[in-house]
């Protein structure tokens, strides 16, 4: 059985308004939300890019792409505009939503929970 997705309401890069769930829903597009442990660490090579390489083709379709991590707003934003990241990545440093969607595993290195 599919699990219901609560609403959430996270910031975004640009500090505008929080961008929350229930406004995307409204904007009768399909939503693309794609959880990822931290903008750095992937250097935009294993995560990231796939989808922004394919971001006009997934745009064509009415598909609204959203990268959610737990990063700070301002890492988002030098992240962002390090590697011209043209779509929406929101802060979430509680990990209540990123748990919530399922998407967060404990992972422990040396006996610290990373």
């Amino acid at each position: 059985m599919a699990k219901a997705i609560q609403n959430f309401e996270l910031l975004n890069t640009e500090y505008k308004p929080p961008v929350s769930l229930n406004d995307l829903l409204g904007q009768g597009k399909p939503i693309f939300i794609y959880i990822y442990p931290t903008d750095e660490k992937f250097k935009c090579n294993r995560s990231e890019c796939p989808f922004k390489e394919n971001l006009e083709e997934i745009q064509r379709e009415g598909v609204i792409e959203i990268g959610i991590s737990q990063d700070a707003v301002e890492e988002h934003r030098e992240f962002k505009h390090k590697y011209n990241i043209n779509f929406e990545l929101l802060s979430e440093p509680t990990l209540e939503t990123i748990r919530g969607l399922g998407a967060y595993e404990e992972v422990f290195v040396n006996g610290i929970e990373k």
